[in-house]
This record gives structure tokens, C-alpha cells and sequence, in this order.
């Protein structure tokens, strides 16, 4: 069998032709030509009859009518389709089916088909006896309602087909003609169209019509949205400037963004569709769309856009704390390996000095000051308590001075860290999370444009553990006192660990969100089963049972291995 179709390229939902590509040729062709058996072992399974067959096939008088309806009724079991074909179409099938039901040796020579009325007939006969129902007032409904659903869900033609043919096929409906479904998906994708553009309008407000209206627009012949779709080239100060530019200009439209497009029943598939179209086409090829409709792209895109935008902050993030630690080792071990090396190297001086002081050449009357200064130049003045911890046993001190290069490097933590800290969301999979403290209070005082040295650390330096609270201090004009650049890396470094561990989330993100965000509500799976058969997969096991199944047939094998191996749970 032919099937016509008509190819052309993919426009969005809101402008296809009435005639849509719903599948490629090849599987069209696929999905409505004839079955072919490559073996009488398929044959066998989809030509055997059981009593009920058998006897609605002996009712029939000729043997061609005969023929045809076995043909129709295996073709039938093999795809729950009924197809328009001639006996000359079936030649090999005839020739076993002659074989097994008429015993005759060669194949019956048959041409062209059956009269329509008994085709028809035959077609009911079989869908009773399957219990499908054609394509009917009721069916049709139910058809239409549930791709009424998948526009929101399913934004690709090809995707949606596949969605529907699953849902036919378990509710019982015979899948109609390819022309058939080109139009229920016109009429779908208009019933979309219509809908998301009065909602849209609806939901919008003026004043956010005119920013996306001005993200679209072109100044100096390069507009908002081509700067938007740039990425970021490298973790430069200057690359993460433009990037936290970026999200700080439309953060006001992706907040209201969060509002409005769950209000819309768009699916992230959905949204990802829309940017993925944003960023194929030009400003002012989506101008042409119309500007409801270009409104509602670009804000699926700044949607999707910033939530990417904040992922490679987060990198970019963790990227520079591990460079400052990174060279802070570098320092510390210059610094370890400095020490040692003088230390080695005024040894002598210190074995030289102790015999000296016991020696006769050290006058009686001579004053202390002038021991000292003979002593000094034996061994500097500033070596004394540094030789006298080498001498003592005392470590270097390596977290002291990793501290303090945190401390020295505040500008450069400042510069590359600050910016993207504020420009990023948090939340903590503990809700008393310490960290979450320290994170709001920093946030706090650097939103309220206050310099480092205005912060007072004395009522939150406690979130900072015992071991690394000392670390804290520095010497500043000879007193000692708590060093915000130390405090404010601490935390920044904290946040990078707790990320990576997957307790702490970047909520406004892609990737580094809590899981928990993309679940579905619990709303919509007081009923799972039904849910489950209402999108065409009935055969779902429910999802609180299935981990229980899981761990039985996982703890029956583990127990027979080792009696002393504990159930998995």
C-alpha cells in the first residue's frame, strides 16, 4: 500500500501548514503498508484460530471470503490495523493459510478482494471480536482530549504521534488513516494556539509585554536577546562580569517567568522546545510569529536561559574556589619548605651561639646590651623563637599560613568570588543548616552595600567549627581580630564541598537544584493507576510497590549467599 505524504520543514507549533509531517516517509510507510511474515513461525502465531474464530469462520460459504477474512483477522493480531488490500498483495500468506486450513498443495490463485460490504463486515466481526472499537464519536473524544494534553507536554510532531498511537493501542482504538491524524493535530495545535494566546495576554502585564518587546528589539543593530544567547567564553573576571550582567537584567522577567508558566501547563519539554526555536531563529524571525507568540518564546527562553546562565556560575564558582586552594597549597608548601630550609641553614648558628655564651670571651661587665647585639649578630634577632620551635619539635604551622593567604587574597576572592556568591539562590537539604545562616548573612551585608570591614563577625564567627575558629583571627594594628576576608572564604568554599555533595542546591538552577523541585505533586499520584492508563501505559507497575518487589528479589539471593548478610532496604 502507498501512503502519500507530504514533506516539509518543521515550522514552531503556532505557524505549521495544515498538512503536517507527523513521521518521516520511511515511517509512515512502516506504520500503514501491509505486514510481511518473513516465516511460517510468525504465520503460526498470528493465523492460528481458537474455537471462537474458528467457528465465525466456518459461517462463511466461499472460499475466498473465507481467505480474505483470515487475512484481515492475522494482519489484524499482528497490528490491531485493518488494511485496504488484494489477494495478489498476500500471495505468500495465501499459500500457507490454503496449506493449513483448506489442505490444498498448491496456493488458491485469487485476484483482487472482496466485495466493500463484506470487508466491512468482516472488519466488525473482528473488532468484536478483539474488543477495539474504530474510530468513532466517543473514540474520537477521547483521542482529541488526550492530544489536547500532549500540546502542552509534547511540543515535536513525531513525539506526540508516538504518544497517541500508545494511547490508542491501550485503550482498545483502532489507529485511523494517516490524513485522519494529520487533521485531529491541526485542529489540536489550533485549540493550543488559541488557548496559549489568551492566557498569555491574560497573565502577562503590560510593563513585562514591553521588556520582552525590548529584548526583541535592535539597538546599534545588535539586540538584547543576541547578547543573551552568547555564552560564556572562560572563567575570566571580565567573562563572569557579563555573566552575572546577564541574569541580574532579567531576573525580573525569569521571577515572573516562574509564575506565569505553570500557570500555561507547559512541560519543560515544552519550554525547552521553545528555546531550542529562540535560539535557531533571529529577532526578527520570530518577530514574524506575531507578537504574542514572540513573547511567549522568549520568555520560555529567559526562563531556560538564566536557569543555564546560574549553572555556569555554580561552575564557574567551584572553579575559582579550587584555584585559591590550589594556590594556597602551592604557597604553603613554599612556605614549609622555606622554613626547613632555614632552619637547616641557622642550625649551626644556634650551636655556635650556645658556645659562645658559655665562653670566656663574654666579659662579666659587659652590659646586656651589648650580649645582645653580639648574640644577634650570630643569629638575627628574628630567627630566635622561629629556632626555638625547630628546636622544640613544633610542625610548621601549615593552616596558619594557608588562612593567612586566604586573608592577603581577599581582593582577588572579592573579584571572582563575591559577584557570582550574590547573583546565585541557595537552599540546604537541612533546614537549620549553618551554612544557610552564614549564607544569608553575607548576602545581607553585601546587599546592603557594606564594605568587609564594616562586617561584625562576633555573633555569627560560632557557625564556623572549633577546629578552624582560631584560624579566623589575624594581627591588625597590633590587636588581634577576626578576619572577614577569612570568614567570607570559608563560607565560599563550604558552599563549593556542600554542592558537590549534593546538600547544598543552586535553586534558581538547571543542574544544581533539588531533585525534589522536579518532582511531580503528590496531587497528581493520589490515583497512579488511573494516571498511568489515562496516558496510554496501563502496565505500570505501582510505584509503591514496585521498591518492595525490588528488595525481596534482591534479599532471597543476598541471604543464600551469606546467612549473615543483613535484608537491603
Amino acid at each position: 500500500m502507498q501512503v502519500q505524504n507530504n514533506p516539509r520543514f518543521i515550522e514552531p507549533l503556532m505557524s505549521r501548514i495544515h498538512r503536517l509531517q507527523l513521521l518521516p516517509p520511511i515511517e509512515i510507510t512502516s506504520l500503514y503498508e501491509l505486514p510481511k511474515f518473513s516465516c511460517d513461525e510468525e504465520r503460526i502465531l498470528f493465523f492460528e484460530l481458537n474455537d471462537e474464530e474458528e467457528k465465525i469462520l466456518s459461517q462463511y460459504s466461499t472460499t475466498k471470503t473465507k481467505l480474505y477474512f483470515l487475512l484481515q483477522l492475522g494482519y489484524f493480531k499482528a497490528t490491531q490495523q485493518f488494511y485496504s488490500f488484494c489477494f495478489e498483495d498476500a500471495s505468500d500468506d495465501i499459500k500457507y493459510l490454503s496449506k493449513i486450513y483448506f489442505q490444498y498443495k498448491n496456493a488458491v490463485i485469487l485476484q483482487g478482494q472482496i466485495s466493500s460490504k463484506n470487508i466491512l463486515k468482516q472488519r466488525e466481526v473482528i473488532t468484536n471480536l478483539s474488543h477495539y472499537q474504530q474510530l468513532n464519536h466517543n473514540t474520537r473524544t477521547l483521542v482529541e482530549k488526550r492530544l489536547s494534553e500532549l500540546m502542552g507536554t509534547h511540543p515535536r510532531n513525531q513525539d506526540a504521534f508516538r504518544e497517541i498511537l500508545a494511547f490508542c493501542n491501550s485503550h482498545k482504538i483502532i489507529i485511523p488513516g494517516y490524513r485522519t491524524f494529520q487533521d485531529l493535530f491541526s485542529n489540536a495545535i489550533t485549540q493550543e494556539k488559541n488557548r496559549l494566546t489568551k492566557l498569555s495576554s491574560q497573565l502577562l502585564p503590560k510593563s513585562m509585554q514591553k521588556s520582552l518587546d525590548d529584548i526583541l528589539a535592535k539597538e546599534d543593530t545588535i539586540s538584547q536577546l543576541t547578547l543573551l544567547k552568547n555564552d560564556q567564553k572562560n572563567f575570566s573576571f571580565t567573562a563572569l562580569r557579563k555573566e552575572v550582567g546577564k541574569i541580574d537584567r532579567i531576573r525580573d522577567l525569569y521571577r515572573l517567568s516562574k509564575e506565569v508558566i505553570p500557570k500555561l501547563n507547559l512541560s519543560k519539554n515544552c519550554i525547552r522546545y521553545y528555546c531550542e526555536l529562540v535560539e535557531q531563529y533571529t529577532s526578527y524571525r520570530l518577530k514574524q510569529f506575531g507578537k504574542p507568540y514572540a513573547r511567549l518564546y522568549v520568555l520560555c527562553y529567559i526562563h531556560y536561559r538564566y536557569e543555564q546562565i546560574s549553572d555556569h556560575l555554580v561552575i564557574s564558582f567551584q572553579y575559582h574556589v579550587n584555584q585559591f586552594e590550589k594556590k594556597a597549597k602551592e604557597y604553603v608548601d613554599k612556605c614549609e619548605q622555606e622554613y626547613n630550609s632555614e632552619s637547616n641553614i641557622n642550625l649551626p648558628n644556634v650551636s655556635k651561639l650556645l658556645r659562645w655564651m658559655v665562653s670566656d670571651k663574654i666579659e662579666k661587665t659587659l652590659p646586656y646590651s651589648i650580649i645582645l647585639e653580639k648574640a644577634f649578630n650570630i643569629l638575627p634577632q628574628d630567627q630566635f623563637i622561629h629556632m626555638a620551635n625547630f628546636l622544640d619539635g613544633k610542625k610548621f604551622d601549615k593552616e596558619a599560613v594557608r588562612w593567612g593567604f586566604y586573608g592577603n587574597s581577599s581582593r582577588q576572592i572579592a573579584i571572582y568570588l563575591r559577584g557570582t556568591f550574590l547573583a546565585l539562590e541557595f537552599s540546604h537539604i537541612k533546614t537549620d543548616s549553618q551554612l544557610m545562616r552564614a549564607i544569608t548573612f553575607l548576602k545581607k551585608h553585601y546587599n546592603s552595600n557594606k564594605t568587609p570591614s564594616q562586617m561584625d563577625l562576633s555573633n555569627i564567627i560560632n557557625l564556623v567549627p572549633r577546629s578552624k575558629r582560631n584560624k579566623m583571627y589575624h594581627i591588625k594594628k597590633n590587636t588581634i581580630a577576626l578576619d572577614p576576608a577569612r570568614f567570607e572564604f570559608f563560607v565560599y568554599s563550604r558552599i563549593a564541598k556542600e554542592i558537590e555533595m549534593g546538600l547544598l542546591f543552586c535553586t534558581e538552577s538547571l543542574s544544581y537544584k533539588d531533585l525534589k523541585d522536579d518532582f511531580v505533586s503528590k496531587d497528581r499520584l493520589i490515583n497512579k493507576e488511573k494516571l498511568a492508563k489515562d496516558l496510554g501505559y496501563p502496565r505500570i507497575i505501582s510505584l509503591s510497590s514496585r521498591p518492595g518487589i525490588a528488595s525481596q528479589a534482591l534479599t532471597a539471593p543476598c541471604m543464600r549467599l551469606s546467612p549473615h548478610t543483613a535484608p537491603l532496604v
